[in-house]
């Protein structure tokens, strides 16, 4: 039995992730694939104006950087400036050592916590089987009652016909509340879904932008070699002043400071910014999803004002 399909409608696939996805949805709950052509626009407009907003935020750090690497290189004329440099330097150090551990301790959360949900996805499941069997068995004994009836039915006269209406309106009801059920539970176990599958989202993002991290860590320790190797040819070649030469390299590595500064910065904005188009696009499916509930409880409404019109007739 199809645990995705208790409305029985036609599923479709994602194009991007190949997940199953019904009609009415507008992104992919598992990928946040937009599926329409107004949400893929929606989605570009959003793109969009995350870029010039990213654009303005670059030039305004890029201006204070500015301002900051000039204020710095006046303070460069004493020693105890190129003292508390180094100082700096080694807290930046222990900082990226504390960081690479929460990262890892992060991770390890993580992945029990991943371990949880599959647990509970399996439960779900089961659970979900379980009551379709029990539908199906509520279903063979009102056919069997059904059959009882009829048979009965012959064996009396007109007498008998308002007790079958009534007989028949009662079972309508009670069919009208199962089906009710089971929308609730698909609408829930969707709910469900979706949250896990945007856990799951963030996860992946998490373990992009730690593979990120290394790959700049890797520049910087190649950019370092290439820099210290420059400098000890740059001895060998010229015989410049031991002061003169101290100094050029408290700038280079101010500068180095400085850039990874910038690049620690503009991760975290990407990040927030990531984590605001996640919520938002939640937010819209979860809108969706109440949308379409309400649609079917409104279509459920005509439909029982039909059944008693018709029933008065």
């Amino acid at each position: 039995m199809d645990l995705f399909n208790f409305n029985r409608k036609p599923l479709m696939k994602c194009p991007k992730c190949g997940f199953p996805v019904l009609p009415k949805h507008t992104f992919c709950p598992k990928c946040g694939q937009a599926l329409t052509e107004e949400a893929q626009q929606q989605v570009k407009e959003q793109q969009d104006s995350q870029r010039e907003n990213w654009e303005r935020q670059f030039e305004v750090e890029k201006q204070q950087q500015q301002l900051d690497f000039d204020h710095q290189q006046d303070l460069k004329n004493s020693d105890e400036q190129r003292e508390f440099n180094k100082i700096e330097h080694q807290q930046a150090m222990a900082d990226r050592d504390a960081q690479r551990s929460r990262a890892q301790q992060q991770f390890d959360f993580d992945l029990e916590q991943r371990k949880h949900d599959a647990e509970d996805v399996r439960s779900f499941k089961r659970d979900e089987h379980q009551q379709a069997m029990a539908d199906r068995d509520a279903q063979r004994s009102r056919a069997q009652q059904q059959f009882d009836f009829d048979l009965e039915q012959s064996k009396h006269d007109a007498e008998d016909v308002r007790s079958f209406k009534r007989d028949e309106h009662q079972q309508a009801m009670a069919d009208r509340d199962a089906q009710r059920s089971r929308a609730q539970q698909q609408f829930d176990f969707d709910l469900e879904q979706s949250k896990h599958d945007a856990e799951d989202e963030r996860q992946f993002r998490l373990d992009d932008h730690q593979v990120e991290m290394e790959k700049r860590r890797e520049e910087q320790r190649q950019q370092r070699a290439t820099f210290d190797f420059d400098i000890d040819k740059q001895k060998r070649s010229f015989d410049f002043d031991l002061d003169q030469r101290g100094k050029d390299a408290d700038v280079e590595r101010s500068m180095k400071l400085d850039s990874h500064a910038q690049d620690m910065a503009d991760r975290e904005s990407r990040r927030r910014q990531e984590e605001l188009e996640q919520k938002g696009n939640i937010a819209m499916r979860n809108m969706q999803m109440m949308m379409d509930a309400k649609r079917a409880a409104r279509q459920d409404e005509l439909q029982h004002e039909k059944d008693m019109q018709q029933a008065k007739f």
